[in-house]
């Protein structure tokens, strides 16, 4: 890490890490382990912190792809999809790929 090739790019995942939307209201564990992060690595690179959304946002954001992909999701849908989920958008994105792809082969069996 002292002498690093500027053009690579490495990625850490601290899963093990909740931070909410609202920083305020992380949990001290978390915020202890975040600031460990920080001060071992922060020196060193550039850190990009990804926060949960919230819910209102997730839950647009699911209905606006869905909407994309002709497929119609109502807002107790997507609310239960966040819920289920705890709002981890990449989760989200996955679920509503698989939900996407069953609509378009149930419509491909229901046609032929």
């Amino acid at each position: 890490m002292k002498d690093p090739n500027p053009d690579a790019v490495i990625i850490f995942v601290a899963d093990h890490i909740s931070i909410p939307a609202d920083v305020r209201r992380i949990r001290m564990q978390d915020k202890d382990r975040y600031e460990r992060i920080r001060e071992t690595l922060g020196e060193y690179c550039g850190i990009v912190e990804l926060a949960r959304v919230e819910e209102a946002d997730g839950m647009r954001w699911i209905i606006e792809q869905a909407q994309k992909e002709n497929v119609k999701v109502d807002q107790d849908a997507a609310r239960e999809l966040i819920d289920a989920l705890g709002a981890d958008m990449m989760l989200v994105s996955h679920e509503l790929e698989k939900t996407d792809s069953l609509c378009r082969r149930e419509k491909t069996h229901h046609a032929g």
